[in-house]
């Protein structure tokens, strides 16, 4: 048996976890802009991670049968190493030190991140339900099958009504994620971001252990980002805006089926949201 060190090779990374349409492309250039932090396009590491583990779990077949709880410890290990590896030459070639990912996939991997990386910053990014909503009416419209709202969009489903259930499934499984996680969890919403970034990008550096200048917010789209995949719309950008909020409170959201109202009107209130009212 191959004797491993027991403890990470190199400081943990930070995770934006979030629905789709809820801003994070704009959130990862602002933490892309901390000269000490790179904030990639979507990678999916969380995915990759799920990739590892099974490889390095099922390549050790001996041991695994042996010792499955020591197995099982080796292959996160293991799995961590080869993710440290790739990203840390990432952030060589940036001319940083530490990295924060922000793939909407990562959700439904929360379990592996945290198997891999338990001691990571995660930073919870919500955006209003109707808001949400609107973005992916928009982006299916151009653009169907991107944005991942599979499987709650299908042939006999409305597209208004799937995508208030979206959020609904992601948002109550963001919160529960957050519940779990305090010590090491601080939550955004997108609207403070594109009002008051000032206000409420401090914390989000003090979670991460980074200095906070507020010139960085005057930086941002003067800076280089890599690119890769996310939101296009933030290429043409040139200042933070917040000209989409409200925008989904024209839907016909007084359709809903009471049930799914509830809903919609219980999360809103825990993430301090204004009531739907007619």
């Amino acid at each position: 048996m191959v004797i491993e060190s027991s403890g990470p090779l190199h400081p943990a990374p930070a995770f934006i976890l979030c629905t789709a349409r809820s801003g994070s492309t704009l959130l990862r250039y602002l933490l892309d802009t901390h000269p000490e932090l790179c904030a990639p396009p979507e990678l999916h590491i969380g995915a990759l991670c799920q990739q590892l583990l099974w490889v390095h779990t099922y390549t050790v077949d001996e041991e695994q049968a042996l010792e499955p709880e020591w197995a099982g410890a080796s292959a996160r290990r293991r799995t961590r190493r080869v993710v440290d590896e790739i990203m840390r030459d990432y952030c060589k070639r940036q001319g940083k030190l530490l990295w924060c990912e922000k793939s909407v996939s990562n959700l439904q991997r929360l379990h592996v991140l945290d198997d891999v990386y338990p001691d990571a910053p995660l930073i919870f990014l919500y955006r209003h339900c109707l808001d949400v909503v609107a973005s992916g009416l928009e982006v299916e419209r151009s653009l169907p099958g991107r944005s991942g709202f599979e499987p709650w969009l299908g042939p006999q489903r409305k597209p208004f009504e799937a995508l208030v259930e979206y959020w609904c499934d992601t948002t109550e499984q963001l919160l529960a994620h957050e519940g779990a996680n305090p010590r090491r969890s601080t939550r955004l919403r997108y609207e403070d971001l594109v009002t008051q970034p000032r206000r409420v990008l401090p914390r989000i550096f003090k979670l991460l252990e980074l200095d906070w200048d507020p010139q960085m917010v005057d930086r941002v789209f003067v800076t280089p980002h890599a690119r890769g995949p996310g939101d296009d719309k933030i290429l043409t950008t040139s200042r933070i805006e917040s000209g989409s909020v409200g925008r989904g409170f024209s839907l016909p959201w007084p359709t809903l089926v009471p049930e799914q109202l509830a809903r919609v009107q219980s999360l809103l209130a825990q993430l301090h949201y204004a009531p739907l009212a007619s």
